[in-house]
C-alpha cells in the first residue's frame, strides 16, 4: 500500500525573507569617508588662504 504524502504545514512569508537578508555594516563607505575628508580639507584650506589674504 502506498502511503500519502503529508501535508505541508503553512509557512509564514515574512519569514523566508528575513532569513535571506543579510545585514550590512550601519555606516557609510569608505569611499563616502574619503571624499568627506576631501572635501574637508579643501574647505579649511580655502578659509585659511581666504584669512591670510585679508
Amino acid at each position: 500500500m502506498k502511503r500519502k504524502p503529508k501535508p505541508l504545514a503553512t509557512r509564514n512569508p515574512f519569514v523566508v525573507l528575513a532569513i535571506k537578508r543579510k545585514a550590512g555594516p550601519h555606516r557609510k563607505p569608505n569611499k563616502a569617508l574619503r571624499r568627506a575628508e576631501k572635501v574637508n580639507t579643501r574647505d579649511v584650506a580655502q578659509r585659511q588662504s581666504i584669512v591670510a589674504s585679508d
